[in-house]
């Protein structure tokens, strides 16, 4: 850990000395951002750091929602047990309300301008975006008067009051947006501009967020639900919404990079979790050792796997010279999260030595993927199982995911099709069949969850980790131990970050009401929509 800490020292320092944004993120979420004479640029600029700042991309994205969702193994850090370290979540914080105080200043000098109509719309939408993963981190928040302007200290709102606004937001937006109007061009990296495809991303995210609320407000997710998908939903996987990576050794580009390249010992490698849902489904078996490159010998991989699963994690030698001995060479092995101290000290357990991203997603210029088209096709599989109107049955919508998630991986036709087929199941019981039921963990929900869990990898931890608290679906490992004072049990996933300390020294008052009002400020504390 003294080398992790000198790490971390080290890219602080490179940090703060190279980074002009950080201090206009590092905002005091009471003031608003100064009006700006184009809207666009300022847009262009929100949504990148939102997206892709490096440090709060690999400290919050990688090694808390990650952790949390158990896309990933990363031993060394105590994310997996529980507890993020308070600059963390202090640093997150600031960084939204600097993002929210650009989104309000654009809508305000936007709002009234019938030339920027596009621009106002747009915005709504990606401060719905932006909205909803915070709240889901911490759950009640200052949002309606965060940004006023008044220099109060803002109250918190509940989280089913931000969740009811960004309904409403969406689908105001949607329905506003027009093709007969300008939009940002190529200052918009998410779209380009086109606006029929914000208007499918925000009717996709309204189903979303509708899906989130769906056991706490079911007839007002059902109508919201039903309503986005007869608006027009994302249908390609040429619609996705996807931000745009920079190649930069530092930056952007790094937030890709740190998957691999953390160092020996310190990065992070498949989970328990992930291999027990990848490993048997669908009946493929696994590639030969050419598969990953000349040379390598297998010393421990599985007869059958998910065909996706190759692409997301290559045999521990296929990820450079970092293996500790010669004997942990040609293994497609997992970690389980939340080791004890005696159990990573274990060279079994060392990330290097089992299996760790693959070649493919490598490439830091590998665009992030905001939301995967699948996963609309996954809510909609689920939506249907309820009974609304989806526009297609459950079983074409699951299908019809799958499809899309495997192309992806340029996995072909002919597979996709034996695998949609097949009863063969995983570890944990869920087969790909739909029309199958072996029984325990075989349902179509275990297989429509299982199937949106697997489709999300590896940029959709936050929906993974929050289907998790709201259905424990799909099945996934515990932590082996959990850190004292998170208030974590042995078999206790984490549910939601702590408030930074700051809160609690600046803006005691509403802090104490709200965690009055939601529950203790402990991460095993459930959100609103979770309980």
């Amino acid at each position: 850990m003294k080398i992790m800490k000198h790490i971390y020292i080290a890219i602080l320092v490179l940090f703060f000395a190279g980074c002009s944004d950080f201090d206009e993120m590092n905002v005091n979420p009471n003031k608003p951002g100064i009006d700006t004479g184009d809207p666009a640029q300022l847009f262009s600029k929100m949504t990148k750091e939102s997206t892709l700042t490096a440090y709060l991309h690999q400290r919050i994205h990688n090694l808390g929602v990650d952790a949390f969702s158990q896309y990933y193994s990363a031993p060394n850090f105590s994310t997996e047990r529980g507890t993020m370290p308070d600059v963390w979540a202090q640093d997150y914080w600031k960084a939204y309300y600097g993002w929210l105080n650009s989104a309000n200043t654009i809508i305000r000098v936007t709002k009234d301008d019938p030339v920027k109509v596009n621009i106002y719309n747009i915005t709504r939408i990606w401060k719905a975006w932006m909205t909803q993963r915070t709240t889901d981190l911490f759950g009640n928040m200052p949002y309606f008067n965060a940004a006023d302007g008044t220099g109060v200290n803002p109250k918190y709102d509940t989280q089913e009051e931000i969740y009811l606004d960004m309904l409403k937001e969406l689908k105001e937006a949607s329905e506003g947006l027009s093709a007969n109007h300008i939009s940002m061009g190529t200052q918009d990296f998410i779209y380009g501009g086109d606006v029929d495809l914000w208007k499918r991303f925000a009717n996709s995210l309204r189903l979303r967020i509708a899906m989130r609320i769906s056991k706490v407000k079911p007839a007002i997710a059902k109508q919201h639900a039903e309503e986005a998908a007869a608006s027009g939903l994302l249908m390609s996987n040429s619609e996705m919404p996807k931000m745009q990576n920079w190649s930069a050794p530092w930056g952007n580009g790094y937030s890709t990079k740190y998957y691999v390249d953390w160092g020996p010992g310190n990065g992070v490698a498949m989970s328990t979790s992930m291999y027990n849902l990848l490993v048997g489904i669908g009946g493929q078996a696994f590639p030969p050792s050419s598969y990953f490159g000349d040379g390598i010998t297998y010393t421990d991989v599985p007869t059958n796997v998910d065909p996706r699963g190759p692409h997301f994690f290559g045999v521990s030698d296929n990820n450079g010279s970092f293996l500790t001995d010669p004997t942990y060479a040609g293994r497609w092995t997992a970690i389980n999260v939340g080791l004890t101290e005696d159990a990573k000290g274990m060279p079994a357990n060392f990330p290097q030595n089992n299996a760790r991203v693959g070649k493919e997603m490598q490439d830091i210029a590998r665009p992030f993927i905001l939301m995967p088209t699948s996963e609309v096709f996954f809510l909609r599989a689920e939506g249907a199982l309820k009974g609304w109107n989806m526009g297609l049955s459950a079983k074409e919508c699951y299908e019809e995911g799958v499809r899309l998630s495997m192309k992806q991986w340029n996995v072909d036709a002919t597979t996709v099709a034996d695998y949609l087929s097949s009863n063969e199941k995983n570890i944990n019981g869920t087969s790909a069949n739909f029309d199958f039921d072996s029984g325990t963990n075989d349902s179509k929900l275990d297989k429509v969850m299982t199937q949106k869990y697997i489709g999300g990898f590896p940029d959709n931890g936050w929906e993974a980790w929050a289907d998790y608290r709201r259905l424990q679906l799909p099945v996934l490992k515990a932590p082996t131990v959990v850190d004292e004072g998170t208030g974590l049990v042995q078999g206790d996933f984490v549910q939601r970050i702590k408030y930074p300390q700051l809160e609690q020294n600046v803006n005691k008052a509403f802090y104490d009401a709200a965690v009055q009002q939601q529950g203790v400020d402990l991460v095993s504390t459930k959100l609103w929509w979770a309980k």
